[in-house]
């Protein structure tokens, strides 16, 4: 298990403060600041993890800890090392998704890389860690971040965050700041908060069985008459919601399950390629387009 120094924050209205880690993964392990910039490479790319389940223990919400994708021996830290530094981002679970996006700990690292003279920053962020990132730069647009790579990320909410397996107690405040209601509620709150110019963002749509026969599943409708199409966890339309269409933010599709998303030599193939190009903004035409092809939309 990678260790690295806890940044803890005290947040207003929280009941228990949050812990977080930033760590460097390649090309060699800094389980602490201060980190080291790979001579010849101005890209530093930073992993977010979304939930940790706990299912069979009574595992520690509040504790900052690695998925496993976020290691540095992992298929997709291996991928991005070719050609970035690669970094990560752990958090506790005892907060809502909001706080934790306003934690030092992130701001504080993101302060970090460009203290050591990287011209990219590049966010790539899984589930509710798509989040994070999203609102770090609606909230930081100055601090140095040049892109975020949304995967499987619960924009516009899901239908799980309302489960209880796996769930502790003091997991709830996290779970609930993604359901469809709490997400919705962020979006209005936050109207005014928009992707800056100046930041390339992309969603990465997972969206199961692509390139084969609809099934019946991803033929059915909720009760909106919504495709219910998505990464078995998310609905795509969730993950590019309404809000970030608006903003003509690209999407592609990748064909995964949710918590598979990081795992894969062909997810970390195509994360990769985002990194590496620009990720412009769409026009009224390309996004109408994207409709139909990600959402079914007529």
């Amino acid at each position: 298990m990678i260790v690295s120094s806890c940044l803890v924050m005290l947040l207003a209205g929280s009941p228990e403060p949050v812990e977080t880690k930033f760590a460097q993964l390649a090309p060699v392990l800094r389980e602490r600041a201060p980190f080291a910039r790979t001579a010849g490479k101005h890209r530093a790319v930073v992993l977010l993890h979304g939930l940790h389940a706990h299912p069979f223990s009574n595992g520690n919400v509040a504790k900052a800890d690695w998925h496993s994708w976020q290691k540095p021996d992992a298929v997709l830290v291996k991928t991005l090392a070719k050609d970035s530094d690669v970094f990560a981002f752990a958090y506790g679970q005892n907060v809502a998704v909001d706080e934790i996006a306003a934690s030092p700990g992130l701001s504080d690292g993101i302060a970090a890389l460009k203290r050591l003279g990287y011209t990219e920053i590049v966010l790539v962020g899984h589930s509710a860690g798509g989040i994070i990132a999203r609102q770090f730069v609606e909230d930081q647009p100055d601090a140095g971040v040049t892109k975020v790579i949304q995967v499987c990320t619960p924009n516009g909410g899901s239908s799980w965050a309302k489960a209880t397996i796996g769930v502790r107690k003091n997991q709830e405040a996290f779970l609930t700041s993604l359901s469809k209601d709490s997400r919705q509620q962020c979006l209005a709150k936050r109207a005014d908060k928009k992707i800056p110019v100046h930041v390339d963002f992309v969603c990465l749509v997972g969206h199961l069985q692509l390139g084969s026969a609809k099934s019946t599943e991803t033929e059915k409708k909720d009760k909106a008459g919504t495709s219910l199409r998505g990464d078995g966890i998310v609905a795509s339309v969730c993950q590019w919601s309404a809000d970030l269409q608006e903003q003509c933010i690209p999407a592609q599709a990748i064909d995964v399950a949710h918590f598979g998303a990081m795992r894969t030599q062909v997810a970390a193939d195509k994360i990769a390629q985002l990194v590496r190009e620009r990720q412009v903004r769409w026009d009224a035409a390309e996004v109408a387009a994207a409709r139909k092809k990600l959402l079914g939309e007529n």
